[in-house]
C-alpha cells in the first residue's frame, strides 16, 4: 500500500509537469520558490526510505519472524550465537545478492586488543567480560581464514543470495569478521523499506554498536520481540530502556512471540491471550515508573503487545510441497495442528496473529511515515497548481474591470483613482498590522522553543560530564565503552531538539494561517468599501489557499546527530582533559539559535506573500486600466 500510494504520486507529478505546473531545474520563478520540480519530487519519493527496526533476545524468534514477514519462504539462517550476530539490512534490488561488509584493519585491531584482556570470573555476566569473551570467540573463528584474514579486512564483497550463511550462519566461513550485511530481493514489497535486524547491544566493536544505534534513531518504527515464556524480563527491559530509550527511536511496537507455549500450554500454567497482553503491559508500566525515562514512557503508554506466532504463520506461508515434503515442517504441521486442533492453513495462519502484526506495522507506514514523506511532494504539486489558478483568477477579473472602465466617464476614472489610492493606504496599514499580530501571538512560543532546546542540550552536558567523572583514569577499554555513551547523549539532545523544534513549528503554523485568515478578512472588507465594484473574495480565497500551501511547504528538516560527520564525537581522545573540553565543544557549536529561529523563519514571506498578492496582483494592475 505504501509503494502504491508513491508511485500515484509519482503519476501525479508528472502529469503536473506535463500541463507545465512544475517548475524546470535553476528556472524557478519568485512564486515557485518553494514549489518542487518534477525531478526534485521524484528524487525525494526515490531516496527517502522506510525503516523497521528487528530488535529482541536471541531464541526470541527474530530470524523466524522475518522470514514469514518480509519473505514468506525460508531466507534468512537460524540465529548465530549472541558474539557473532552482524547487523543485517533488507531491502529491495533489481540484482539479487548479498553485500557483505568486512571490519577494517583498525577495527579488527581494537578486536584483537580486547580478546587479549584477562577476566577475572570467565562464567561473570558483566558487560565487559561479555565484551572480552565475544571478542575472544571472533578471533578464535577468524583463524580459519588463515592467510587471506588481512586482505579480506576493509572490503566490500557481493556474493550470491544463497550464500548468505558463510556471512551470517553460526558456521559461516566469513562470520566473524562481518561487520554488516545487506541482502537485496527482487521482491516489490521491499521497494522502498529497508529492515534491519539488529546484533545485540554489548558488541565488542563500538564502530558496530554504534552503526546499529544510527540505524534505530533513524528508523520510523522498531518491533522489540520478546518470547512468551519470559515475557519482558530483565534483559528485555534493558533492551528496550537502554537501547531504545538512549537511539530516540520514534516508534515502537511490541510482539509476544512463540504465545503458543502460553496460551496452548499443556504444562505448567496456561495463560488466554488477553492475560498475557496484560502481564506485559503491566511489566512494561512497572518497568517505566522506575526508569524514569520520560520520552520512552510517552511512546510505550498506549502501546498493545501483539502476541503472534512467528513459525507457525511460515508454515503457512511457506510453498504448499515443501511444508509437506520436509520431515522437519512436517513435524511442524502436526505440532500445530495437535496444537489447535485444525489441519488448515488457513486457520493455522490466523491463529498466528501475523495478519495483526502486519497490519499494526502498516499502519504505521501508511498513517505516519507516508503522510511525513508524501506531504512536501503533493503541497508541491498543489501550489503550483494553485499558482496557476491565481494567475487565471487576477487575469479574467482584470479582464473584466477593463471592460468595466470603457464605459466610465473622465471623472468616474479619476474618483476610482482615488479609491484605488485609499485602498492601497489601507491595505499596507492593515498588511502591518498583521505582521504585529504575528508576531505578538509566536512571541512566547519563541521563548519556549529556544529554552526548550537549550534544555536539551544542558541536561545532555551534565549527562556527559557525569560520565566523564565516573570513570576517572583513561586507558583504552575504557575510552571504548564511554565513547558511545557521550554520543548516545548527545543523539538524545538532537533528538529533543528536533522534536521540539517540529511542535512548535507546527503549532506556530496554526497560529499563523488563523492570523492571516482574520487579516485577509479585514482586506476583503476594506477593498469591498472602497472598490465596490470589484469583486475580490475568489483572489483573496486563492491567497489564502496559497499561504497555507506555502507553510507546508515551507517545513524544514532538521538533520540528525548521526548526519554530523564533523561533531567531536567521531572522534577519540587520548586524556580526560581532551574528552572534557570536547564536551565543552559540543555546549558551544549546538544549534540552538539556528533551529529556534528557522522554526519562525517564514514569517517575513508570508507577509510578503500578502502584500504582493494584494497590493502588485490586485490594486496596482486596476490603476494601470
Amino acid at each position: 500500500q505504501f509503494n502504491a500510494k508513491k508511485e500515484q504520486l509519482k503519476a501525479l507529478a508528472h502529469k503536473a509537469d506535463e500541463y507545465g505546473w512544475l517548475p524546470k531545474d535553476g528556472k524557478k520563478g519568485q512564486d515557485e520558490e518553494t514549489v518542487m520540480s518534477c525531478r526534485e519530487i521524484l528524487q525525494k519519493l526515490d531516496d527517502d526510505k522506510l525503516v523497521i527496526g528487528v530488535i529482541g533476545q536471541m531464541k526470541a524468534g527474530k530470524s523466524t519472524f522475518l522470514n514469514a514477514f518480509a519473505f514468506g519462504d525460508e531466507v534468512l539462517p537460524a540465529a548465530t550465537t549472541p558474539m557473532t550476530a552482524s547487523l543485517s539490512v533488507i531491502t529491495y534490488g533489481e540484482k539479487e545478492e548479498v553485500v557483505a561488509e568486512f571490519y577494517s584493519p583498525a577495527e579488527w585491531k581494537e578486536m584483537e586488543y580486547r580478546a587479549a584482556q584477562e577476566v577475572e570470573d570467565e562464567y561473570a555476566d558483566d558487560p565487559e567480560t561479555l565484551k572480552i569473551k565475544a571478542a575472544r570467540e571472533l578471533v578464535q573463528k577468524a583463524a580459519r581464514l588463515g592467510s587471506s584474514l588481512h586482505s579480506l579486512l576493509g572490503t566490500t564483497r557481493h556474493d550470491k543470495v544463497d550464500q548468505l550463511t558463510e556471512y551470517v550462519g553460526a558456521d559461516g566461513r566469513y562470520v566473524a569478521i562481518t561487520k554488516a550485511v545487506t541482502l537485496y530481493k527482487n521482491m516489490e514489497s521491499l521497494r522502498g523499506v529497508e529492515i534491519v535486524d539488529t546484533p545485540g547491544f554489548n558488541d565488542p566493536v563500538v564502530s558496530r554498536e554504534a552503526r546499529t544505534r544510527e540505524f534505530l534513531s533513524k528508523a520510523d518504527a522498531v518491533l522489540l520481540l520478546l518470547y512468551a515464556g519470559r515475557p519482558f524480563d530483565a534483559t528485555d527491559r534493558e533492551i528496550l530502556f537502554k537501547t531504545v530509550g538512549s537511539a530516540g527511536t520514534g516508534r515502537v511496537l511490541v510482539g509476544i512471540n512463540k504465545h503458543d507455549t502460553v496460551t496452548r500450554a499443556k504444562y505448567g500454567e496456561r495463560m488466554s491471550e488477553e492475560q498475557l497482553i496484560e502481564y506485559v503491559k503491566q511489566e512494561m508500566k512497572n518497568a517505566s515508573r522506575e526508569e524514569g525515562n520520560n520520552s520512552l514512557n510517552e511512546l510505550l503508554k498506549d502501546i498493545t503487545p501483539i502476541p503472534l506466532a512467528a513459525e507457525m504463520a511460515l508454515l503457512t506461508l511457506i510453498p504448499r510441497e515443501k511444508a509437506l515434503s520436509s520431515e522437519k515442517w512436517k513435524a511442524i504441521y502436526q505440532h500445530y495442528s495437535d496444537e489447535f486442533d485444525t489441519s488448515d492453513f488457513d486457520e493455522l495462519r490466523k491463529w498466528s496473529r501475523l495478519d495483526r502484526m502486519a497490519t499494526a506495522l502498516g499502519d504505521v507506514v501508511n498513517k505516519e511515515k507516508a503522510s511525513i514523506l508524501f506531504r512536501k511532494p503533493l503541497n508541491s504539486i498543489m501550489a503550483a497548481g494553485q499558482n496557476k489558478l491565481n494567475a487565471c483568477i487576477a487575469e479574467m477579473k482584470q479582464a473584466e474591470e477593463a471592460k468595466k472602465n470603457l464605459d466610465l466617464s473622465k471623472d468616474d476614472l479619476e474618483e476610482k483613482k482615488e479609491d484605488l489610492a485609499k485602498a492601497k493606504r489601507n491595505v499596507n496599514r492593515l498588511i502591518g498590522h498583521l505582521s504585529n499580530g504575528i508576531n505578538e501571538k509566536i512571541f512566547d512560543k519563541k521563548i519556549k522553543l529556544r529554552n526548550a532546546i537549550e534544555d536539551a542540550r544542558d541536561n545532555a552536558f551534565k549527562e556527559m560530564e557525569r560520565d566523564i567523572e565516573k570513570f576517572g583514569f583513561f586507558d583504552r577499554v575504557k575510552q571504548n565503552n564511554l565513547y558511545p555513551k557521550l554520543r548516545n547523549h548527545a543523539e538524545k539532545a538532537y533528538k529533543s531538539a528536533r522534536r521540539s523544534h517540529d511542535e512548535y513549528q507546527y503549532s506556530a503554523r496554526k497560529v499563523i494561517r488563523k492570523v492571516v485568515e482574520e487579516n485577509l478578512d479585514d482586506i476583503n472588507y476594506k477593498l469591498y468599501t472602497y472598490l465596490d465594484d470589484f469583486d475580490a473574495i475568489d483572489m483573496i480565497r486563492s491567497l489564502k489557499e496559497k499561504i497555507l500551501f506555502s507553510t507546508e511547504c515551507a517545513e524544514r528538516e532538521v538533520p540528525a546527530f548521526s548526519d554530523k560527520k564533523d561533531s567531536v564525537f567521531f572522534i577519540t581522545f587520548t586524556s580526560k582533559e581532551e574528552t572534557s573540553q570536547a564536551v565543552e565543544q559540543f555546549k558551544r557549536e549546538f544549534p540552538v539559535k539556528s533551529l529556534a529561529e528557522d522554526c519562525f523563519s517564514e514569517l517575513p514571506k508570508i507577509v510578503d506573500d500578502v502584500r504582493k498578492g494584494i497590493v502588485e496582483e490586485i490594486i496596482d494592475p486596476l490603476g494601470e486600466l
